[in-house]
């Protein structure tokens, strides 16, 4: 008999059917084996021995595999073919050593793709373990153990507030905060365009003001409105006639098939999956055998794919959408390694395959694949200079149109940001000597943008062109930052919290080496050639180690308080920015004379007055120059005050409040702002049909549109005060008839709001008996009397979820059935 391992059930059940009698195949669960959670497990003076123990959960699944081992004469270990493979390979056959039930013969076999052909194929070309690929992972995972427990206790220690650092998660964190300060930093351009809008022959174009007087018109010339009125004015005055028309032909190549990492990135971007549900949903469509491995650094196929894709191509398609030659493709990525294949469906004659979100995954990769192999898009950009009669002005259109559209019929590559181009606009077609009919000429006023922030894809494709980890880890990476709560996802993109930012400083501070990018990278090229059997993996771990012990003990020996004075020299010039009044932004704006330090305490970092305890005036980490707020009043001005309460800062004149929307920046409150919002509600007008007022106000659970009795929510709090009669009529109607298609004894949702941060489960909106109320399905929450369940946000769900579960199962037990009387 011979014994199978795999990594998972799901596999093991296919792959007994595939390989029939004589073969028992169990699975390991993934990893048996890991390091004990605590110090010593890994000893630099031991030549870096590794004290390995079986995982808790997997004790039950070793004893059952050590049990067939015993009554079999080959062990054949299965496990996926890649490092964290042949690691988990190691383990099964150093558990089944230990216990004394390892067969004489043991056979390292991988595969691709979990189909019969590639699975019984496997089979008849066996192997022993790569050891330089053991030899990797656990230089990997001692690097990783040596650095998160050396660090993290100095965090604990020295740093109040931190959880854990690690050798690419705070790398990666570094990346995050290094955008926010661009971002801060960041100061915006103004800058105006002026266009000019023309017809001919039914078919209207746009074209820009690209040269004025003999000067060429870059982004940032025209820098005000006195400049861009007066260029308009010139364009207005002239009689345009077309001097130029270049027509130029290009072609689009297709993106290679999915790597580990474009697949996160291309999933984020069209479905908008984080990584880990990449991954996961990837893992089920491999074990499944509807796609192949799907870690990978690979971006081509094998010879027999390709032959499938250009079939499906030619059949779905014509001739002309198969290229004369198949495609090859290599890696553009540092650090790659190539030993895989792309990701890619294993039969191309399935162009659908599972349901859900597993089908739209498929489908994703199917596309890409097919759309590796097709013909290049063939298009045509077509530039068109207009000249007035007194040569003051030239205006410039552009646009492109697709002569043939090749790969781009089935699949187009997705981009983190739009770009601003004009390409994309058809132009009719013109000649020199046209003059088209001027329609209308426009200026318009535009700021430059900061970079924006990472999204998860945006982040992934980063790490991956510095060569900072491996794709497969990314998406455990990245939920770790926020499990530990160092950072925060709004819109789908990263913001550092304050703890870690103040993590990612003190790592920059004391650790520097150890959080650059360059150095990282390298310590990647060295583990990959320590898997290519270039490099001893103890000299890497001596080599590190070396450097790295002596600083931690450096750093472990200073007080708390002199890693608090050089983190507020580090961080100076974000905590304390210059203010606009020109005094020194050290100086208390309390007392006037006490000098701001940072200082840590129980729940973290935090800014406060050298004058304490006479001066009692403190800021949070991170709320610095003028957004930060003493504990007294600000006053702006005709008897209005900003203060801050339970629930935020709010705004009082009189006996009457207004709280601070959340989506106006609290530095940007001033006095014209104030009268606005305490004006509120706002009286747009009487119905049409009903004759009774609308009105625009904010409440507890955001902005929104009230008119007898019922309730529409708006988007933002400038639409408060923008919204016209027509759109809130319009906004109405929609709410009610939304409301109307519900039913009065549906049990559709009002609304769903999103997953729970913690649980990850959907809260919804809900229409109960007592009134509404929010649920993740296993608590609910009663809304507040006079709320509007339509209005509800999921921060406000979840705080309201979150308090119901705290409070524990209601003490009277609920209502009680009645009792039914006996007859």
């Amino acid at each position: 008999m011979k014994l199978v391992v795999v990594e998972s059930p799901a596999k093991a059940k296919t792959i007994e059917k595939y390989l029939g009698p004589g073969h028992r195949v169990l699975a390991s669960f993934g990893h048996v084996r890991d390091l004990p959670p605590k110090d010593g497990s890994v000893d630099p003076d031991k030549a870096f021995e590794m004290l390995w123990q079986i995982s808790p959960d997997r004790s039950k699944q070793m004893r059952a595999i050590a049990d067939e081992a015993k009554h079999a004469d080959t062990l054949i270990l299965a496990t996926d073919p890649d490092r964290e493979g042949e690691a988990i390979s190691w383990h099964v056959q150093e558990v089944l050593r230990q216990k004394k039930a390892l067969p004489d013969d043991v056979q390292r076999v991988t595969f691709n793709a979990i189909t019969n052909s590639a699975v019984t194929e496997a089979m008849k070309h066996p192997r022993g373990l790569d050891e330089d690929l053991i030899d990797a992972y656990k230089a990997r995972r001692a690097l990783d153990y040596l650095v998160g427990f050396t660090l993290s206790p100095i965090l604990w220690r020295k740093l109040p507030g931190a959880k854990s650092a690690g050798r690419v998660q705070s790398v990666a964190l570094r990346l995050i905060v290094d955008r926010e300060r661009e971002i801060e930093v960041f100061r915006p351009q103004e800058y105006w365009s002026v266009t000019a809008t023309f017809e001919t022959d039914g078919q209207s174009f746009t074209a820009r003001l690209a040269q004025l007087d003999g000067k060429k018109i870059e982004r940032l010339t025209i820098g005000n409105k006195g400049d861009a009125d007066a260029a308009k004015a010139v364009v207005e005055a002239g009689r345009f006639t077309v001097s130029s028309v270049e027509t130029k032909p290009f072609s689009r190549n297709p993106p290679p098939p999915f790597t580990t990492s474009t697949l996160q990135q291309e999933a984020a971007r069209k479905l908008g999956f984080s990584a880990s549900h990449t991954m996961r949903v990837a893992q089920s469509l491999y074990e499944d055998g509807l796609i192949t491995y799907m870690r990978t650094d690979g971006v081509d196929m094998a010879p027999e794919a390709i032959s499938g894709a250009r079939r499906a191509i030619a059949t779905r398609y014509d001739a002309g959408y198969v290229p004369d030659k198949p495609r090859q493709y290599q890696s553009k990525i540092k650090n790659a390694q190539e030993a895989h294949e792309a990701i890619r469906p294993t039969d191309f004659d399935r162009a659908k395959g599972a349901s859900g979100d597993h089908a739209r995954l498929y489908e994703l990769v199917y596309n890409r694949a097919l759309a590796s192999q097709m013909a290049s898009a063939r298009l045509e950009r077509t530039t068109v200079d207009l000249t007035d009669g007194t040569g003051r002005a030239m205006l410039r259109a552009s646009g492109q149109v697709v002569l043939f559209p090749g790969f781009l019929a089935l699949y187009e590559e997705g981009h983190d940001e739009k770009a601003e181009d004009e390409d994309g606009a058809r132009m009719p077609l013109l000649r020199d000597g046209d003059a088209p009919a001027k329609t209308g000429v426009e200026s318009a006023q535009h700021f430059t943008q900061p970079p924006p922030r990472y999204s998860e894809a945006s982040l992934v494709k980063r790490l991956e062109e510095l060569g900072i980890g491996r794709p497969s880890t990314y998406a455990a990476t990245l939920q770790t930052l926020k499990d530990r709560e160092y950072v925060r996802v709004e819109k789908g993109r990263f913001i550092p919290e304050e703890s870690g930012r103040l993590v990612t400083a003190f790592l920059e501070r004391f650790f520097e080496k150890y959080v650059s990018y360059d150095y990282t990278a390298e310590l990647e090229e060295e583990l990959d050639d320590v898997s290519g059997g270039r490099l001893a993996w103890q000299k890497l771990l001596d080599d590190f180690w070396r450097d790295f012990r002596p600083k931690a003990g450096e750093v472990m020996d200073q007080k708390p308080s002199e890693i608090t004075a050089a983190l507020d020299e580090f961080l100076a010039p974000w905590l304390y920015p210059p203010r606009e009044d020109g005094s020194d932004p050290r100086v208390c704006p309390q007392c006037g004379n006490g000098r701001l330090n940072l200082r840590g305490g129980k729940f973290g970092a935090f800014v406060a007055c050298s004058n304490y305890p006479d001066c009692k005036y403190t800021q949070k980490f991170g709320q610095g120059g003028d957004q930060a707020q003493s504990d007294g009043p600000t006053e702006l001005g005709d008897g209005i005050v900003l203060k801050t309460g339970r629930f935020g800062p709010y705004l009082e004149r009189g006996d009457k409040r207004a709280s601070i929307p959340k989506d106006v920046p609290l530095e940007g409150v001033t006095q014209e702002i104030a009268e606005r919002l305490l004006s509120l509600p706002r009286e747009i007008g009487a119905h049409p049909e009903s004759g009774k007022p609308i009105t625009a106000s904010i409440g507890r659970y955001g902005p929104y549109l009230a008119h007898d009795g019922k309730y529409a929510r708006l988007s933002s709090t400038a639409e408060v005060f923008e919204t016209g009669m027509n759109a809130a009529v319009a906004k109405l109607a929609d709410a009610a008839s939304g409301a109307g298609r519900k039913g009065s004894g549906s049990r559709e949702p009002i609304a769903v709001l999103g997953a729970h941060p913690e649980s990850g489960k959907d809260i919804k909106v809900m229409e109960g008996k007592y009134g509404p109320y929010v649920s993740d399905g296993t608590t609910h929450a009663t809304l507040p009397k006079g709320s509007d369940p339509k209005a509800v946000t999921l921060d406000e769900a979840v705080v309201l979820i979150d308090e119901r579960a705290a409070k524990g199962p209601s003490k009277k037990g609920g209502r009680k059935p009645a009792r039914r009387k006996s007859k």
